[in-house]
């Protein structure tokens, strides 16, 4: 029972942390996907199964989304990520390059005079994480953490995170997990800053055969081949990221970007070499959205950005 409980904490951990910092590599720019639980390093659940578990935890992903158009206009861009997540006992970090490579910049919503809106984009982010049981059948969860995410100039670009979750093991198969996560920019009202922990988990401890989490922030079909190796797919909603724009930027000065949108993946996890987890695969959005904002975080402007599919691949180590 105890081993349900805490793979089904790990779980929800790593899909609260893709929220936070990679949530959108699968799909959409923001923040993400991720995919877990973002408020700490998202790890194939076979690495932290045994009671020897690492004093660290490495992730390295690579992604990115095909080249995509802007709502009524005839600009575009493709998207390349790249993330580095790490966590050690209760600590977590994690540092996100965003690269943007656009077609036709002079088409964009706002005249940049031919300029690329932005290029790259830079997330960096640290927590805490603490956790344990409370009875045999409940445990429970918190989270805290801040984010700086920005073109060049770091100030007025940070944001904070927290909450908290419990889980109750109805049966050593059937998991209910309930809470809320909050997050807070400093200049900048999100679409998602409350992000409620309701969920219904089933099997998640086999390691043969299907098993499934129904609920927010994140829904999971998985079937499992052996303790090592499993095939996943899954919707993560509420990407978001804020980031704050270059002092010279041809979109708005001193402002702000938001992404936002949901993503549906599908991806491959199994284990290589010694104790390496590998994981790989396709994602597609199912939404995807920009807003923009002054340096206030003001005077609003939101388009949609085409619906298009990406990919993913990273490796996760212990050491």
């Amino acid at each position: 029972m105890k081993k349900t409980v805490k793979q089904i904490w790990m779980t929800l951990l790593a899909a609260t942390a893709t929220w936070m910092v990679c949530a959108s590599i699968q799909a959409s720019e923001g923040h993400v996907p991720p995919e877990w639980d973002q408020n700490a390093p998202e790890v194939t659940p076979h690495l932290i199964e045994d009671e020897n578990e690492p004093d660290i935890l490495l992730r390295i992903t690579f992604g990115g989304v095909v080249r995509s158009d802007l709502e009524n206009e005839d600009a575009a861009y493709t998207l390349g990520c790249s993330v580095l997540e790490a966590g050690a006992g209760p600590v977590w970090g994690s540092f996100k390059l965003l690269h943007f490579s656009w077609d036709r910049p002079g088409a964009y919503v706002i005249d940049t005079t031919g300029r690329d809106p932005w290029s790259e984009l830079y997330e960096v982010s640290i927590g805490a994480t603490h956790g344990g049981m409370i009875t045999e059948r409940m445990s429970y969860a918190l989270t805290l953490g801040a984010t700086s995410a920005h073109e060049r100039e770091p100030d007025d670009s940070f944001s904070v995170i927290g909450g908290g979750y419990g889980i109750f093991a109805i049966n050593p198969k059937w998991t209910i997990a309930g809470g809320l996560l909050y997050s807070k920019h400093q200049k900048v009202k999100a679409d998602f800053e409350v992000i409620p922990v309701a969920s219904v988990s089933w099997n998640t401890e086999t390691t043969k055969g299907p098993s499934f989490t129904i609920g927010l922030p994140a829904t999971a079909l998985a079937w499992h081949f052996s303790n090592t190796t499993t095939l996943t797919i899954d919707t993560s909603g509420f990407e978001s990221g804020i980031y704050r724009l270059a002092d010279n930027s041809p979109v708005r000065k001193k402002g702000y970007v938001e992404f936002s949108g949901t993503t549906g993946s599908l991806r491959f996890d199994t284990l290589i070499a010694d104790r390496i987890g590998l994981r790989a695969g396709i994602t597609q959005a199912l939404s995807r959205k920009h807003k923009l904002f002054d340096h206030k975080g003001k005077n609003e402007i939101k388009y949609d950005v085409e619906k298009k599919p990406g990919f993913f691949v990273s490796l996760a180590m212990p050491f």
